[in-house]
């Protein structure tokens, strides 16, 4: 017979996820602050791609604010130490995301400011990308809000998030020789497409390795015996 053992939220842990919460919503318009950049790469000034870069850094910059003092909050609480660990690895990592969306936002930018040109294939496979991205993303937000309702759904929707990324892994493999065999005669546009695929790419793993946390939290939330 399986029993599961009802987890009792404290108050400082409810704090926490009212924080982690506004961060979710940062890193969700990060991301969709880079789909549009790259939607606009085609038809928008480099004045205007810049001013879109910006944007996307303010939101880099808050979410890195907002990690701190998540950060200080906890080391001013009495809970496990373990628990605490894992709140500031989840805060983090999801201030590491706004950092790398901004990192491949800033090497499309200069490939632009640098008259070097992306051609319509190759800037629609990395809107995919970024959509693939955003997908993952959305899937790590559902488990995280459903761990205070329903912890053991939130163990079948971190799922889907190992899921995208395996998936995203399969695009990044293909979309990066895709741009070796495009760009090979024009080594400073290959070199800051390469570099801002492979943000987006450490982005997809940083989400992942987030869903491993939740997993462990879930787990204990949900303790089936």
């Amino acid at each position: 017979m399986r029993r599961v053992a009802e987890y009792s939220e404290t108050i400082a842990e409810m704090n926490l996820f009212d924080s982690l919460t506004n961060m979710l919503k940062i890193v969700e318009d990060s991301i969709k602050g880079l789909s549009y950049f790259l939607n606009a790469i085609s038809n928008e000034s480099p004045q205007k791609l810049y001013s879109l870069h910006q944007q996307i850094r303010s939101l880099k910059e808050k979410a890195d604010h907002m990690k701190l003092l998540l950060v200080e909050y906890t080391v001013r609480l009495s809970i496990p130490a373990e628990t605490k660990d894992l709140y500031t690895t989840i805060a983090i990592g999801l201030s590491r995301l706004t950092q790398l969306i901004d990192g491949s936002a800033y090497r499309l930018y200069m490939a632009i400011a640098n008259n070097h040109s992306i051609d319509a294939d190759l800037q629609q496979e990395l809107v995919k990308f970024s959509e693939g991205l955003a997908a993952e993303f959305d899937s790590l937000a559902t488990s995280l809000n459903g761990l205070r309702s329903d912890p053991r759904k939130t163990l079948r929707d971190v799922d889907k998030v190992f899921k995208y990324e395996e998936a995203l892994d399969d695009v990044y493999r293909a979309l990066e020789l895709k741009i070796y065999r495009r760009l090979q005669g024009n080594v400073p546009a290959l070199m800051l497409l390469k570099e801002s695929l492979d943000f987006m790419e450490n982005a997809a793993d940083v989400i992942k390795e987030l869903g491993e946390t939740l997993l462990y939290i879930a787990l204990q939330r949900a303790v089936i015996a």
